[in-house]
């Protein structure tokens, strides 16, 4: 792969951000596949730049994951929730070893792949017209 193809001066900028993504639970692999190289390379070039790879001891405060190259089966979603439901997400998200992104994207995909949109949401079903 050619680096500067991969490497363009708007993702060099967002490399910066590396430890961030590294303290809210994303692995080298995890940001890697968002910008679309492999891990080697991704360590390579943060090596080049003088950016550690390594977690830092105290977790810092979320940072916006770089953007992912268009795939076919994943899609980015931006969700506003109430500061008391982010606090909740995390608390649990921290208690299952996870990131509340994760643990939100976990949810979303088990609710709607199981249909379970009326369980979740304490909704009656909808009612058939042809009855």
């Amino acid at each position: 792969m050619d680096d500067n193809r991969i490497f363009t001066e708007a993702i060099i900028a967002q490399l910066a951000d590396v430890p961030l993504y590294l303290a809210n639970g994303y692995t080298v692999r995890d940001i890697a596949d968002a910008i679309g190289c492999r891990p080697g390379t991704l360590k390579a070039k943060c090596a080049q730049l003088g950016i550690s790879l390594r977690r830092p001891k105290q977790p810092e405060r979320a940072a916006e994951p770089p953007q992912p190259r268009v795939k076919a089966s994943c899609v980015r979603l931006i969700v506003e929730l109430p500061g008391g439901i982010v606090d909740l997400l995390e608390a649990r998200a921290h208690r299952s070893g996870t990131t509340e992104q994760k643990l939100a994207a976990s949810l979303l995909t088990v609710i709607a792949r199981d249909d379970l949109f009326v369980a979740v949401l304490d909704e009656d079903a909808p009612k058939d017209k042809a009855a």
